[in-house]
């Protein structure tokens, strides 16, 4: 791994009536802090030449930016239901979750929705699992239903509210951070045991995270990459990894602002900041790219396969960048309102933007606007 300050993580098993809770306390170190994020001071290649290579590179992409092109969103309609969540679930499947309970699978090869209400009353949908099954709705008490099944596996009657939640790669772990400074991580095989409805003793133990860390309130974005790594940002701005086999915490890079937005795709790590900031990490190499030492962004989003692309929200205009050479391909006007998701799936595949309740999807190669879905009452308006 790279030379960041480790900060072990002492665990001490908790024993309860039913199961056993391992409980995690961070000791806060001073962490490892990386240069600050301006021009001026940081060097990439460790070569003291950065700064002068970086502005140079400002001035030649701000040189070669491609105009940006307008497009005919329809008007929000009053009755716009809000997206609370969505994503890329395969390069032609966007999954997207309403703040109303309603799940939509858009499968952009045939044009043809899928929507499913969630069982219960009516909540925000504010996570949707990697594979689709599982979602997190944030309700009194916050649930985790199976929307293939139609069944609720879990009522968080322990966590009065989730600061931010996600799941592993492949759904082999689910990790809720809460107000009260937790986070709790359950296993699979916990997730999708079978509760008989009377069976009071499996319902407690079910509540039981396998795992709880004293990290303090995280929010929004966590990541987990593979099935034990967690990054996330603190309220300084230092965005960091936590190990969550070997109980280690890594800061990567400082960035002086809390996170907005975060995304990763195995080999990238891209985050933008509270005060607009975007850095792109080459996070194999242990590098920061170029480019983005003076990059600006409020969302990003990465492609997952394909030639390696970044999509990124700023000022209410979508740009999407070649990941290496930081060149701009082409950038697109959004409706005003506020930015509620950004996602990408294959390098030259399609781009999901969502702005003020509204979820449009754009070429991949062009940027033009494709289609736009919306949840006006109770109907689904699509494409």
């Amino acid at each position: 791994m790279h030379a960041h300050l480790r900060c072990a993580l002492a665990l001490a098993a908790l024993p309860f009536l039913v199961g056993c809770l391992t409980s995690t306390e961070l000791t806060r170190h001073d962490l490892a802090t990386s240069p600050a994020a301006n021009a001026t001071d940081i060097d990439v290649d460790g070569d003291g030449a950065l700064e002068t290579q970086g502005a140079a590179a400002v001035k030649e992409a701000a040189a070669r930016q491609p105009p940006v092109k307008q497009a005919a969103w329809p008007a929000r309609a009053s009755t716009t239901v809000d997206v609370s969540s969505f994503r890329f679930a395969r390069p032609d499947l966007v999954q997207i979750g309403f703040t109303n309970g309603v799940l939509v699978d858009l499968d952009l090869a045939t044009n043809k929705p899928r929507i499913r209400k969630i069982q219960g009353p009516p909540a925000p949908i504010i996570k949707i699992s990697m594979t689709g099954r599982w979602v997190v709705v944030n309700s009194h008490p916050p649930r985790l239903i199976d929307v293939d099944k139609g069944e609720v596996l879990m009522e968080l009657t322990r966590v009065d509210s989730i600061s931010a939640t996600t799941f592993a790669a492949d759904d082999s772990r689910w990790y809720v951070s809460s107000q009260d400074g937790k986070l709790r991580v359950w296993n699979r095989n916990k997730l999708v045991a079978t509760v008989a409805g009377d069976d009071v003793r499996s319902v407690l133990e079910r509540q039981q995270a396998d795992l709880t860390a004293a990290l303090g309130a995280l929010h929004e974005p966590l990541i987990a990459a593979g099935p034990s790594t967690l990054f996330f940002g603190d309220e300084t701005g230092d965005l960091m990894m936590w190990d969550v086999a070997g109980q280690d915490i890594d800061t990567l890079m400082s960035l002086e602002s809390p996170l907005r937005s975060m995304a990763y795709n195995g080999i990238l790590l891209a985050a933008t900041t509270q005060d607009g900031r975007l850095r792109v990490l080459d996070y194999t190499a242990g590098r920061l790219l170029a480019w983005t030492t003076y990059g600006h962004g409020t969302l990003v989003a990465l492609s997952s396969t394909g030639p390696e692309r970044v999509a990124v929200e700023h000022e209410g205009v979508i740009t999407l960048h070649d990941a290496r050479s930081g060149d701009a391909l082409w950038a697109v006007e959004l409706p005003k309102g506020e930015p509620c998701g950004l996602g990408l799936a294959a390098g030259d595949g399609p781009v999901a933007v969502c702005v003020a309740g509204q979820v449009g999807i754009l070429e991949g190669k062009t940027g033009a606007l494709r289609s736009v879905a919306r949840q006006v009452g109770t109907k689904l308006i699509w494409p």
